[in-house]
């Protein structure tokens, strides 16, 4: 029950983004935020304790940005979600986090089935499904709503994945504390 209770709560949540999406009136609440610390608190406060056994997170930085806290730790838990979806026994995700000269990355390192180019090149788009995800739940949103929520802060998401060996998701966000 907490399973189909946590998957209708994301769903709202993705569908009510991608309406503020659509309607061009996606408004950002940004702060001066520590996004190693955002990736911690997503850790403790969204994912169930048997999930965080196979989520851990590599900060090699300390990384202060101008950002919506909470639509950000969307994107993440969006991103680990999948990871945990589609990876097989035993489901390890890495979270990295890394300076770059002027932005931050964040990494999801997957053991998932990985993705086509053909699905690599689509994943982002709206109502969009690998092929590899069939039989599993999900809307196609939760990716789309991602990529605009990272667009809106000025930054690019993306995924680097071979067919059959894993994947790593990314978001990268400029680091500057102008809004």
């Amino acid at each position: 029950m907490e399973c189909n209770v946590a998957f209708m709560d994301h769903l709202i949540k993705d569908v009510v983004d991608l309406a503020t999406i659509e309607n061009h009136q996606l408004r950002l609440q940004r702060t001066r935020s520590d996004l190693g610390l955002i990736l911690a608190n997503v850790r403790e406060r969204v994912f169930a304790q048997e999930s965080r056994v196979h989520f851990e997170i590599v900060p090699t930085c300390d990384v202060p940005a101008n950002v919506d806290q909470s639509r950000i730790e969307r994107v993440v838990v969006n991103l680990v979600e999948n990871a945990l979806k589609y990876s097989e026994a035993p489901r390890n995700v890495v979270v990295r986090l890394d300076c770059l000269l002027d932005h931050a990355r964040v990494s999801v390192i997957d053991s998932g089935p990985g993705l086509s180019e053909l699905d690599a090149r689509v994943v982002f788009d709206k109502h969009s499904r690998a092929h590899s995800t069939s039989g599993r739940d999900g809307a196609g949103l939760g990716l789309y709503v991602s990529r605009r929520i990272v667009e809106a802060h000025g930054g690019r998401i993306g995924v680097e994945s071979s067919f059959g060996r894993g994947s790593c998701f990314f978001f990268e966000l400029p680091t500057s504390l102008e809004k």
